[in-house]
């Protein structure tokens, strides 16, 4: 995640020009992953995936693929 999110910070001034309704959708996907992730840290650290309930787990999923989907339109919005 914060990989992918940091990658985002780098380009999203450009794609705010570009579409800045693509871009809001990105930020609140991120802001939503980040919130469920932040119920689940344990002081600075994050339970192991074995530790997390099956029912977390595919939360977290739909979460994460939500976010997925309009990240994919990122490279073609900002090459066009």
């Amino acid at each position: 995640m914060a990989g992918s999110e940091a990658t985002f910070g780098l380009l999203a001034p450009a794609l705010r020009r570009r579409d800045p309704a693509l871009a809001a959708t990105i930020a609140a996907r991120f802001d939503a992953v980040n919130a469920r992730l932040a119920t689940l840290k344990e002081g600075k650290a994050f339970p192991s995936y074995d530790e997390v309930g099956t029912t977390e787990r595919r939360r977290l999923s739909q979460l994460v693929d939500a976010l997925a989907e309009p990240m994919s339109h990122v490279a073609v919005k900002l090459t066009a």
